[in-house]
């Protein structure tokens, strides 16, 4: 989906999708993060209806909250923002958090803000280092969801949450993923205990054996987070968007932005810089990627198609 589906340039006219989000309130996480800032861009840029945005911001290297959210709209990927809605931070909102604590290390009282203003949730928010710590990704990955649902099975307008998992959550022992929940090899509350009952050093030596045929912790944890959403996500409009490897974004806001090096951008920047001269792969598989600025779109989409299916 391209800009075009988004809005009629020709007549001025909000599209079905712009519509939806008119009079909305939202609760994005991981809004800091690559997808969250293409979102947050996306949400501003496009969707001028919107009534606010609650994005959830954690203290990090030393900085605060606030000094976090003063920087966070510093880079190039939200110039045309700023330039086309020069009023944008009128809409938007740090709430202080974090994933890897309790109920995400967030205040009551904006707790109760989610429960009684927000329409919809978008969680972007996960660790995506495929080396993570297993106690760390199920921290984030699995149990921050948990915390989440509960908070939104509280919602008192809920029009739709969208969970951004990923391709390959479900990819051990299967050549073909269907969209459906897969049965979790383990729960979250399960695994959590696991992990609570070890120290560190003793979980890095058994992950390998935990990890099965899961590549790494994030795929797991991934797997195992979307089966959280069939039993804690009971009765709420919820949809699942696994986008495969992510890259730079094709045409907007800046055509071939990214602010990272995971995936395919890691080893393109390696080879050209001449860090890598080599490297093990087979050359009969092709690989599934995907332009940032396609999955922010899609999200977008999938929060409006939640609520027209529910």
């Amino acid at each position: 989906m391209d800009s075009c589906d988004l809005i009629c340039e020709s007549t001025n006219q909000l599209s079905e999708i712009q519509s939806f989000y008119n009079d909305k309130t939202i609760f994005l996480t991981g809004g800091t993060g690559f997808m969250g800032n293409l979102i947050l861009d996306k949400l501003i840029r496009t969707c001028s209806g919107v009534k606010r945005i609650y994005i959830l911001i954690r203290e990090k290297k030393g900085k605060t909250t606030e000094e976090r959210f003063k920087e966070l709209f510093d880079d190039s990927v939200f110039d045309l923002m700023k330039k086309e809605k020069p009023k944008f931070l009128e809409k938007i909102t740090a709430v202080i958090g974090d994933c890897s604590l309790p109920n995400m290390g967030i205040e009551e009282k904006y707790i109760n803000i989610i429960k009684d203003e927000v329409n919809i949730v978008i969680h972007s928010a996960a660790t995506v280092r495929f080396d993570e710590h297993l106690r760390i990704a199920v921290n984030i990955n699995i149990i921050a969801l948990q915390d989440l649902l509960k908070i939104s099975q509280k919602i008192k307008n809920l029009k739709a949450f969208v969970h951004i998992s990923t391709a390959y959550s479900n990819c051990a022992g299967r050549k073909v993923v269907d969209e459906i929940f897969y049965k979790q090899p383990i729960t979250g509350d399960k695994l959590l205990q696991v992990v609570n009952s070890l120290d560190d050093d003793y979980i890095t030596r058994i992950t390998p054996s935990l990890l099965g045929e899961w590549p790494n912790t994030y795929a797991m944890t991934k797997a195992i987070a979307e089966g959280e959403i069939v039993t804690y996500g009971k009765g709420l409009p919820i949809g699942v968007i696994r986008p495969s490897m992510i890259i730079a974004t094709d045409n907007e806001p800046v055509p071939g932005w990214i602010n990272n090096f995971y995936g395919p951008t890691g080893v393109v920047a390696a080879t050209g810089i001449g860090l890598m001269r080599c490297m093990h792969a087979d050359s009969t598989k092709t690989a599934d990627i995907v332009p940032g600025d396609y999955v922010s779109n899609a999200v977008l989409a999938c929060a409006w198609d939640i609520h027209n299916q529910w």
